[in-house]
């Protein structure tokens, strides 16, 4: 969704032709204050900056440019502003249903492109790599700081050299994970090789085929409570993959993908989903769990090549 608020953010400049300003170096981030709103900007502190410049050093504070966006009404976001001048937004239900029908689909799963196209002018263009890896220097700093990691580089080695990887990635991804139950071949969710095979067989176990009035009851029903946290995980999850995969840390896409699987569990450990009846408990698990296993299937081929490299540091 944050390629979308960044959109209707170029569109808007174009609707506010006092502003004389059309760039693109401006920010888009998860507002800091989930129960307020999903994203945030500092567009209306660039804005301010660039016509202080432009107005001879007359200071042009944030906050009013702020309020320009805010007083737009236009129909995809609902915007409202801090108390120093950051936008703060909430996608309509509108936007959210057609966003999870998209993502139920299992389309656009990588990239900053957006979803749901807002406005004729085009978006950034920013090229996510195909496969995301570790940097010598940044994988050696990251398990200087992993304990766990140091103990399980120790342990004797299974035959099992990509699960030892994979394993190894999530140690990276999760501070708190204790490699025990998987060097022990003990059954677990520490045990993140097993866990997320049971994740699929799990998924298999509750109803797979589902109509479309099903699914368009669900994204509706979500739209309306777009603060849970399975629902920020839904909007959000793409585009920090992305920026992931863009800054060298494939371990953040992994922990993104766990904490994706472990929510799924919230749900489907429930007493009423677990009848595996058509309720709309389990629905909402079966669409919820489909899209986090289309992220595993999109997302863990293409961290082949990181597992590759972490391979290397097994073996030395």
């Amino acid at each position: 969704m944050h390629s979308e608020f960044y959109s209707w953010l170029r569109a808007s400049l174009q609707e506010l032709p006092a502003l004389q300003a059309d760039f693109t170096d401006f920010e888009v981030a998860d507002c800091p204050y989930p129960e307020l709103a999903l994203l945030s900007s500092n567009i209306a502190f660039t804005v301010s900056r660039k016509l202080s410049a432009q107005q001879s050093g007359s200071e042009v504070p944030p906050a009013p440019v702020a309020s320009q966006f805010a007083a737009l009404g236009r129909e995809e976001f609902a915007i409202t502003v801090g108390g120093d001048g950051f936008l703060n937004a909430m996608p309509s239900t509108a936007l959210i249903a057609v966003y999870l029908q998209k993502l139920i689909a299992g389309e656009g799963l990588w990239g900053l492109s957006p979803l749901v196209q807002i406005g004729a002018r085009e978006s950034r263009r920013i090229i996510v790599p195909e496969h995301p890896n570790f940097n010598e220097k940044g994988l050696r700093n990251l398990l200087s700081k992993r304990e766990e990691a140091k103990r399980f580089l120790q342990s004797p080695r299974s035959a099992r050299e990509r699960d030892d990887a994979l394993m190894l990635l999530a140690i990276l991804a999760d501070a708190e994970l204790d490699s025990g139950a998987y060097r022990r071949g003990l059954y677990g969710s520490e045990n993140v090789p097993w866990y997320l095979e049971r994740f699929s067989q799990d998924l298999q176990r509750i109803v797979t085929e589902l109509t479309e009035s099903e699914i368009t009851s669900y994204t509706v029903a979500a739209a309306s409570f777009p603060h849970s946290t399975r629902f920020r995980w839904l909007l959000l999850t793409r585009e920090v993959n992305a920026q992931a995969a863009l800054f060298g840390r494939p371990d953040l896409i992994f922990a993104r993908l766990l904490v994706g699987v472990r929510l799924f569990y919230e749900t489907f450990n429930r007493p009423e989903v677990r009848v595996l009846e058509r309720t709309p408990e389990v629905i909402e698990a079966a669409l919820f769990g489909s899209v986090v296993k289309k992220f595993l299937d999109s997302t863990l081929p293409r961290l082949e090549i990181c597992c590759e490299s972490l391979r290397s540091v097994l073996h030395r």
